[in-house]
């Protein structure tokens, strides 16, 4: 026995298709029919047409749940057999013709609708619309219950949906600002490498890996990319691993822990170079979908960081030639720093580990205590990045034991610091170093800035 299907349509010019499936058919027989109706409907035969999972979500929610994967499982060698070039999301695919579909319960059944689109000067252009219904007992009950990576997808699928550019770009993605002293320091890094895999299935917003785009440039090259534009907004603007990178944007975010609520709130911004917006996103997700550990607060000797101070405009930028997102070095590696700031200043840096113990990094002597002659320890210009320890010290800074996870933190300075010639003793102790500098650079009417990233050592 058969019957028509599915009212669950939009009204479009074309209409919608009701395809003809079997009563109680499989939810993977049912994609077939609508596959083969949305082919011959949309003339799709031998035609370029993008495949992404984040174009498939709830017509309730928004959200993108697990079912989108397993509609763009079955959807992908459906159309490939029919004869369709099916392609995976990619840069400057913004002209070619790509799949759209929801979902929506009705009783007992699942009706499915499916979209060949095109996108125009005038917006989007729906080919051929097709739906049809699947009985829910059919359909794998977790395929329907949203998980971390179905909240991924939907904000980036509202990223996309909110974006007014007409051309792919490809972009950094900063770690999350999160609240430090409520969260594990981990989070904001975690959320960033979260989202990380739902770009890469993205056509609008490419993000660039961050190690395998600054692989092999010369120190030559770093510096050049590392100049910062002469026109620039001091309240937007490309960061300098974006610069590295040679990004066209940069997605920057910030977390809030509603824990009343039991929730997250993730906030997402794409910036272009010229300090543009391109596109916004918002979302409150479950906390219980995440790690517990990484809501608890972390036992450190030392004071939380404040990311990012800022005193009299004076603003600082670290990152590496392995870019700024938690990079990974391994024993015998050598590590390069490079630091940037607005305006004239004296930069300096500390090597703070797990343990509470500090080490200063620059600027060093032969002997590994401070010094200031010189190019190293003299006045960093302004935009122009220092490579640390190349730019005039002569201590290496290559991996060796304890491995672990270690905070590199940057001081800017309009005047020099007061330290001593060897920095033993109380100095070494991550709380009171902090501390002491602190006071130093907040005192008085000099312009002062800090920064920080983190890194992890291995065997």
């Amino acid at each position: 026995m058969k019957r028509i299907l599915g009212l669950f349509c939009a009204f479009l010019t074309l209409g919608c298709v009701s395809v003809q499936v079997e009563a109680g058919s499989s939810f993977d027989k049912a994609v077939q029919g609508l596959s083969r109706e949305l082919v011959k409907r949309g003339e799709l035969l031998g035609k370029e047409v993008v495949v992404s999972p984040h174009a498939f979500y709830d017509a309730v929610t928004g959200i993108s749940l697990p079912l989108a994967i397993h509609l763009k499982n079955r959807l992908v060698p459906e159309l490939t057999e029919m004869g369709v070039r099916v392609l995976p999301p990619g840069l400057d695919q913004l002209d070619c013709l790509r799949i759209k579909g929801s979902w929506i319960r009705e009783g007992d059944e699942l009706a499915i609708n499916l979209e060949a689109v095109r996108f125009g000067d005038k917006g989007t252009e729906v080919l051929a619309s097709v739906s049809g219904k699947v009985p829910l007992r059919e359909v794998d009950p977790k395929a329907l219950e949203a998980d971390r990576d179905s909240w991924a997808r939907y904000l980036i699928r509202r990223l996309e949906a909110n974006s007014s550019g007409a051309r792919s770009i490809a972009i950094h993605v900063r770690p999350i600002k999160v609240p430090a002293d409520k969260v594990n320091s981990d989070l904001g890094v975690y959320l960033s490498e979260w989202l990380y895999a739902a770009l890469s299935e993205s056509s609008a917003l490419r993000p660039l890996d961050q190690g395998t785009a600054m692989r092999g440039l010369s120190l030559k090259e770093l510096r050049t990319r590392g100049i910062a534009p002469k026109a620039r907004d001091e309240g937007e603007h490309s960061s300098l691993t974006s610069d590295l990178l040679r990004a066209d944007g940069e997605m920057r975010g910030e977390a809030w822990l509603h824990s009343g609520k039991d929730i997250i709130e993730v906030r997402l911004r794409v910036v272009a170079r010229s300090g543009i917006q391109v596109t916004a996103a918002s979302g409150d997700i479950p906390i219980a979908l995440f790690p517990p550990e990484l809501f608890q607060p972390q036992k450190v000797s030392a004071p939380i960081q404040k990311e990012g101070i800022s005193k009299k405009g004076l603003l600082a930028e670290i990152s590496t030639t392995r870019g700024e997102g938690r990079p990974v070095y391994y024993k015998g590696d050598k590590i390069s720093f490079l630091v940037r700031v607005n305006r004239p200043a004296y930069v300096y840096l500390f090597d703070l580990d797990e343990a509470g113990a500090a080490a200063l990094l620059y600027p060093v002597g032969r002997d590994g205590e401070p010094a200031d002659t010189g190019l190293c320890g003299g006045r960093l210009e302004p935009g122009v990045p220092l490579v640390i320890p190349e730019d005039g010290c002569s201590v290496d800074l290559v991996v060796q034991e304890p491995f672990g996870t270690d905070t590199v933190w940057a001081v800017a300075l309009e005047r020099k610091l007061e330290l001593p010639s060897s920095l033993g003793g109380d100095w070494r102790r991550s709380e009171t170093l902090l501390e002491r500098i602190r006071s130093q650079g907040l005192a008085g009417q000099d312009g002062y800035a800090e920064c920080e990233l983190t890194l992890i050592t291995k065997p």
